[in-house]
């Protein structure tokens, strides 16, 4: 049995293939990754070299920290929250029109 940081990267990426539809062997394909080392990577067995989750990431289309179940808060996204808080009723509504509009 692998060990508990191993165990939870394991369950992500399965939590990925799975949402992706794709099955290990797929993942292994895409990835030129051997299956056997899939298959110990995602049984949490073996640690997952950063070169191996770079090529898996990149198969699957997402970045190695969500990959490896990374959650990583975003500066930007910070930033904003401290910005918005600090602000007043009227400055908070002002910028929530200006951000909806800027997402259309």
């Amino acid at each position: 049995m692998g060990t508990d940081e191993n165990m939870q990267i394991a369950y992500s990426i399965q939590r990925i293939i799975k949402d992706k539809g794709i099955s290990q062997a797929q993942l292994a394909r895409m990835s030129d990754i051997s299956q056997s080392a899939v298959n110990r990577y995602l049984n949490g067995e073996n640690e997952i070299p950063a070169s191996k989750a770079q090529k898996m990431a990149d198969a699957l289309a997402v970045s190695v920290d969500e990959l490896l179940g990374v959650d990583l808060p975003k500066q930007g996204e910070n930033e904003l929250i401290t910005i918005y808080r600090s602000l007043d009723a009227d400055s908070r509504e002002l910028l929530l029109n200006m951000a909806r509009k800027l997402a259309r």
